[in-house]
């Protein structure tokens, strides 16, 4: 029997998901977007496509980016407060650095360290809770979004949603944009010219050239001269560098170094880059420390020291979070391993360290041997934080599976991550996932890539404030 549907929609989701569901354009609707995201990662072969963004009232939306912000600038203050400078950072947190580190303390570098991240969030009976903070030019989304954005400005059932409910999104160009002309100026480049660093690898396809292309054009038609570039086509030349003979001053690296060598990425011309100072490199190696989960723990630590306003922050958006250490958690290795093993289903062991649910383990999902196994190695190492497990809203999505063929309305799990670029929002990728699968959402694990999108009621009266 079909869902009886109002007449006169509520919300864009009324007016979208019916005919997403029951109507005959879901397939093309569905595929057009595979052929459009197929020139890099945005779901695995199992993993159903999404028909339209993630929809969230405007002051959702607003939310999640204002708290991304807070955090991020919150998590820099705390790591300011405990290291006198990036080194003292790294020591602290145990940083390890990559077998080929591109390393620098020099101010060009430095200084961006954390002016790209992206602070990935749940919403937690609507309130936005924070998992953890990426730091990094790395960032999952930041050439994705943007082609969604697109590609669903274009559909014809969006713009006429859009013209009842008013759909709008944050630019990633104008983002990215801002963020490269101040590098620039900071080097007394008024236009500066970039080349996006990508690499060539037959089983991944997110660093080829036609990934970037978007990105690439939208910089240029923000006034940027911008290239797409691999690491051996960098020539540092008496403190500049060449990309096939033209001079570049921004590099925007978009791979994680510490993956580079099991991909086959030659790491020397970048590092001779860094070395010589010849352009700035985004993301510096020195913001990796800020993303060390045992950050995460010092915002509960440190919270009855901060401010009236920053406590109430921590209280409202951050679960709380604690080294594998004696302290918080008990006085000897002993309790700290008892209290992990009597709460285990209400916690999560995260590793300091890591990028894409590396080394995250979820207690409700976990054998109790596993678990156990874990909590003692975790124990042992020291290099482990233990977070309360937040319970998630899931949000209804309407999907499109290419096996069967059928159009379905999935509850999903789903995180959401406002891309941060020097503070200014360049959008926010949301990735979601069948809620039964599990409390992980990650691509690989069956999930998928979205943009997110604003919509505000036609009779709410004054608009929600304008955010950047």
């Amino acid at each position: 029997m079909e869902t009886a549907f109002p007449t006169e929609p509520r919300d864009p989701l009324a007016l979208l998901d019916p005919g997403l569901l029951h109507g005959p354009d879901a397939a093309g609707h569905a595929l057009a977007l595979d052929r459009t995201m197929s020139v890099g990662l945005f779901r695995t072969r199992d993993s159903a496509i999404p028909l339209r963004p993630v929809l969230l009232p405007a002051a959702q939306y607003t939310e999640l980016i204002t708290t991304a912000r807070h955090a991020a600038d919150l998590l820099a203050r705390v790591c300011r407060a405990r290291a006198s400078s990036p080194e003292e950072l790294a020591r602290l947190v145990d940083f390890v650095r990559p077998s080929v580190s591109l390393w620098s303390t020099s101010p060009r570098q430095a200084r961006w360290s954390t002016a790209m991240s992206r602070p990935d969030l749940v919403l937690s009976g609507g309130v936005p809770k924070l998992l953890e903070l990426n730091v990094n030019s790395a960032l999952g989304g930041l050439h994705q979004v943007p082609r969604m954005d697109r590609a669903y400005a274009g559909r014809a059932d969006i713009r006429a949603a859009a013209a009842r409910f008013p759909l709008s999104c944050l630019s990633m160009g104008t983002a990215l944009q801002s963020l490269l002309t101040e590098v620039g100026r900071s080097i007394g480049v008024e236009r500066p010219r970039v080349a996006i660093l990508g690499f060539d690898h037959p089983e991944d396809r997110n660093g080829q050239e036609a990934a970037y292309t978007d990105v690439i054009d939208t910089l240029r038609l923000h006034g940027l001269p911008a290239v797409y570039a691999q690491p051996q086509d960098l020539r540092p030349v008496r403190g500049r560098t060449l990309v096939r003979g033209t001079r570049v001053d921004i590099i925007v690296r978009d791979f994680v170094t510490a993956d580079a060598a099991d991909a086959g990425i030659d790491l020397a011309p970048l590092r001779a880059v860094v070395e010589q100072d010849a352009a700035v490199v985004l993301a510096p190696e020195t913001g990796a420390p800020y993303a060390s989960k045992r950050v995460l723990a010092w915002l509960t630590e440190d919270a009855p020291a901060m401010s009236a306003a920053d406590r109430r922050f921590v209280q409202r958006h951050v679960p709380p979070t604690y080294v594998v250490r004696p302290g918080a958690l008990g006085d000897t290795p002993g309790t700290v391993l008892r209290h992990l093993l009597e709460h285990q289903p209400r916690l999560v062991l995260k590793g300091n360290q890591g990028h894409s649910a590396e080394r995250v383990a979820v207690g409700r999902e976990c054998p109790e041997d596993r678990w156990r196994e874990l909590a003692r190695e975790a124990v042992a190492r020291g290099d482990s934080v233990v977070q309360d497990l937040v319970p998630t809203d899931t949000v209804d999505v309407p999907m499109y599976d290419p096996g069967s063929g059928a159009s379905t309305l999935v509850r999903s799990k789903a995180v959401y991550g406002p891309l941060l670029l020097r503070g200014e929002c360049g959008g926010i990728l949301a990735r979601h996932m069948d809620a039964g699968r599990g409390d992980i959402v990650r691509t690989e694990g069956g999930g998928t890539m979205n943009t997110t999108m604003a919509w505000e009621p036609p009779d709410s009266g004054e608009p929600a404030e304008a955010v950047r």
